[in-house]
């Protein structure tokens, strides 16, 4: 189960990257008042929101990964990963739509789609609340 979950949610930190550059370049050429949206304040704090998430889960990700390609026990490590990739996945995919507005929601975007995608991640290979336990076990707790 430590590689289904290590291998399966490689995907979606690629899915992160395609996510935040597609969202950065929105928020270049989107102009509103008179300037990009993406010299607004709350945009751009968004988007710098995504980039904390999707490199924080990258980092998680290749320890785990490192760990367990090692032969070393990696089950909170694995967990951690596991738990940071779904959680950003979903929370930059709501932060997307909300960059893009009402036409996040065309399928022309891809934004809609993405979304859709990140919400099963925090389900399958053990949902995050199955993740904080094992990672809560590994604490000796």
């Amino acid at each position: 189960m430590q590689w289904e979950r290590s291998c399966l949610f490689a995907g979606y930190v690629g899915m992160l990257e395609r996510q935040l550059a597609q969202a950065v370049e929105y928020a270049r050429t989107r102009r509103q008042g008179g300037k990009p949206i993406g010299k607004h304040q709350a945009v751009a704090h968004r988007l710098a929101e995504m980039k904390l998430r999707l490199e924080s889960a990258r980092l998680l990700l290749y320890r785990a990964c490192w760990l367990r390609d090692r032969g070393a026990p990696a089950v909170a490590e694995v967990s951690l990963a596991k738990l940071a990739i779904s959680e950003a996945a979903r929370l930059s995919s709501l932060d997307a739509i909300q960059i893009h507005g009402g036409i996040g929601f065309a399928a022309d975007y891809n934004v809609e789609h993405m979304l859709r995608d990140s919400v099963p991640a925090t389900l399958f290979s053990g949902t995050s609340e199955i993740q904080r336990d094992l990672i809560a076990r590994e604490m000796g707790l």
